[in-house]
């Protein structure tokens, strides 16, 4: 009798449901059916090596049946291995400027991701001499200037911007840009894009465009000046810092332009530089200081901009040629330094409106280094009577009622002096009545601004007779002076 069980195999319940029992054949075919693999739609996209690898996916990119997904990995591909100048010279030789540029105009126009990425892949190519040749011969810089549309997507905006920007870099490539002029109030109104990625590239355009002279009159024209100022306000971001430097230089190479100081100063850019400026300060923002401090300096360039800067910017000069002072144990880069001699040529050259000359002495005479480094030896030829004007606007304030103000005038006054001794006695010698007031100041020799007046009177009359006389005369008046310069008086 056959015996019935209620064990099942393992698996068999599951795998074969109640009632269902798998039919079995003994053909192969029936039980491995082949199943043909279809035909791919589109070629395959293998990872590209050497110059037969940039050849294959050029090819594909031109390729106008192909999807824009696989578009979009060639792309991918080729920006990955373009910064390589062998990969470079050969996607060159193989159009891609040309087909890129095409792709962006035209040819890809509902593909977002194949155009933004075609521009990362031409702000490489415009590091080559040979790619820039061929921006001009594909008239590349006016399809990328349609690029910069406000109703483009934002990527593909920014791929636009990265490769101006590259292009904008090199001499040759300013050229280009040149010939392009007319295209320069769509360059401008870029400057108000939302983006703040696209305005740290397009500033620095800016920044590089400024100082090509058949740009700068164009730029003029299309308000580029008032579109740079607006920016000087942008939030925080985080390209705040790129915009801010890039945005401030391209002030200073207009405003060097008599043209562009006009437009400046009816912009109160002077106020609007400070105010940028001074609210980085507390981040240490080098590089914003520097240009900020450069900026200030093209605006003085003329009456009108000393008188701006006198009523909004002095202050913040006087901080800036401190600035390369370690703030709260950090030691600053040379940026800082270059930040101090900016600042001070705009000192000098906004002291030539004597209000301001008086303000910037006020806001350095606590640091007696800053009014040496400000006033003292190493002026500009061009600016020859700049320690004579300080001096005599010191020794008006030899007998303040202030006594600590009168110590800061005479450790200034003597700190000149004995910098470059021969050079500044001659100065001293012509601001008038100035040993006098010396004299008045050493009749304590025990105090700090008694010790002080006698080393100037000490150093004024080794280096010149005039000096010898007058302080001979106000002794014989009753002044009194240390022995070492009674001596050489009598």
């Amino acid at each position: 009798m056959k015996r019935s069980t209620l064990f099942q195999r393992s698996g068999e319940a599951i795998a074969n449901p109640a009632e269902y029992r798998q039919p079995t054949t003994e053909q192969l075919d029936g039980r491995f059916p082949y199943e043909p693999e279809p035909e791919p739609e589109e070629p395959e996209v293998s990872l590209a090596y050497g110059a037969k690898g940039v050849t294959k996916l050029l090819r594909i990119i031109s390729d106008s049946s192909l999807s824009a997904k696989t578009r979009v990995l060639t792309l991918a591909q080729l920006r990955d291995i373009v910064s390589s100048q062998e990969v470079q010279a050969q996607a060159i030789r193989e159009k891609a400027v040309q087909i890129l540029s095409s792709g962006i105009k035209k040819n890809w126009g509902g593909e977002v991701a194949s155009r933004a990425l075609a521009g990362e892949i031409l702000g490489e190519l415009a590091l080559n001499r040979e790619g820039r040749s061929n921006f001009r011969l594909a008239s590349a810089v006016p399809i990328l200037v349609r690029a910069l549309d406000v109703g483009e997507d934002k990527a593909v905006r920014l791929g636009a911007s990265i490769a101006l920007c590259a292009l904008s870099e090199f001499r040759d490539g300013l050229d280009i840009i040149e010939t392009n002029r007319r295209h320069t109030p769509a360059l401008v109104a870029s400057l108000r894009d939302g983006n703040t990625a696209v305005l740290a590239n397009m500033t620095k355009f800016f920044a590089n465009a400024s100082t090509h002279k058949g740009l700068v009159g164009p730029l003029l024209e299309s308000h580029a000046t008032e579109e740079l100022v607006e920016l000087l306000a942008v939030g925080k971001s985080p390209h705040r810092r790129h915009i801010l430097v890039s945005t401030l230089v391209s002030l200073t190479n207009l405003a060097f332009s008599d043209a562009g100081n006009a437009v400046a100063i009816d912009l109160s850019v002077a106020k609007r530089i400070a105010d940028a400026t001074g609210s980085t300060l507390q981040y240490f923002w080098e590089d914003v200081a520097r240009a900020g401090a450069g900026a200030l300096l093209a605006v003085a360039g003329s009456e009108d901009g000393k008188k701006q800067i006198h009523a909004y910017a002095v202050p913040l000069l006087a901080r800036l040629v401190q600035f390369d002072i370690p703030q709260n144990g950090m030691a600053l880069g040379p940026d800082a330094q270059s930040t101090k001699i900016n600042a001070a040529s705009a000192i000098r050259l906004v002291s030539e409106y004597p209000p301001a000359l008086e303000q910037a002495l006020q806001e350095l005479l606590p640091s007696t280094e800053s009014i040496v480094y400000v006033f003292g030896a190493g002026i500009p030829s061009a600016l020859p009577a700049t320690r004579l004007k300080a001096l005599r606007v010191l020794t008006r304030w030899t007998l303040n009622s202030d006594i600590e103000l009168r110590l800061h005038v005479v450790r200034a006054v003597t700190a000149l002096l004995l910098q470059d001794p021969a050079a500044a006695s001659v100065d001293c010698m012509a601001c008038l009545n100035l040993v006098q007031y010396l004299s008045a100041n050493a009749e304590d020799f025990h105090s700090d601004i008694g010790r002080l007046a006698h080393t100037a009177l000490l150093t004024l009359c080794e280096h010149s007779p005039v000096a010898v006389k007058q302080l001979k005369k106000s002794i014989e008046n009753g002044a009194n002076v240390a022995d070492e310069v009674y001596n050489i008086v009598f």
